[in-house]
């Protein structure tokens, strides 16, 4: 009977999902640290006065074009959690699967041992 499962592919298989876990942690981690700076530099530019408008929409579309940077950086870190969660979902089906594999393997031998 051949072994669907190695050592080395438990290792690999394991080690792809602590790394994609450590990834999604520091991209969560540098989310959070950019919508702060966000929202600090908006509170700051609010009750300064350099916002001024009628309405909510004129005060967030004076702060969009204020701090364009800001957003830009915040919508990057959106970005790489997004693609960093998907890695991680990734690896935990490839950690599925390969609890599978062995479950398979085990009933191959138990099913050649009869």
């Amino acid at each position: 009977m051949v072994r669907q499962v190695t050592a080395e592919r438990i290792s690999e298989v394991y080690r792809g999902l602590g790394n994609a876990k450590i990834d999604l942690h520091d991209c969560i981690e540098k989310e959070l640290d950019a919508k702060t700076i966000l929202k600090t530099k908006e509170s700051a530019l609010l009750m300064s006065g350099a916002i001024i408008g009628k309405n909510a929409e004129a005060r967030d579309a004076q702060l969009r074009g204020a701090l364009a940077e800001e957003h830009q950086a915040a919508e990057q870190a959106r970005i790489d959690r997004a693609e960093a969660q998907l890695t991680y979902d990734l690896e935990v089906m490839a950690v599925d699967e390969l609890k599978l594999l062995m479950r398979i393997d085990e009933m191959a031998v138990h099913t050649d041992a009869t």
